[in-house]
């Protein structure tokens, strides 16, 4: 989907065992069991609504966007602490063409201008300013 950059690994392609081993490090923290089950709440709230909505339609509805609400309705909840509203609110739901156009953006940037992307080192100093 977006190309690689030279000497830029995510957790995923990483090859060097050591950096490999740090990335999961700093990643195993959000997905222990504790976390798991604080994120539980959120996700079954979401779920609830999905499913009253779903259920209750007399009509077809594409399944595809539902699921997309859904998805980031979950992310909002866990992520900013509050749901975006899309599966309740119909006018909520430019969020998801907004984020791709912005994504379609940033690739067309990165062909031209890699050097206005975040490389690791940039985004390890910003966690670590945001963790304190």
């Amino acid at each position: 989907m977006f190309p690689s950059r030279k000497n830029v690994y995510s957790i995923h392609s990483e090859v060097d065992k050591e950096r490999h081993a740090h990335k999961r490090r700093v990643l195993s923290h959000a997905f222990s069991d504790r976390a798991l089950k604080g994120m539980e709440e959120y996700i079954l709230n979401q779920i609830r609504i999905f499913c009253t909505q779903i259920g209750s339609s007399p009509q077809p509805l594409d399944m595809a966007s539902r699921c997309d609400y859904l998805t980031s309705d979950v992310l909002g909840d866990l992520c900013f602490g509050q749901s975006f509203g899309m599966q309740e609110e119909p006018g909520n739901r430019f969020i998801p063409d907004l984020v791709q156009a912005s994504a379609k953006k940033l690739l067309v940037v990165s062909l031209f201008h890699p050097e206005f992307c975040v490389t690791e080192h940039q985004q390890v100093f910003r966690t670590a300013q945001c963790l304190l």
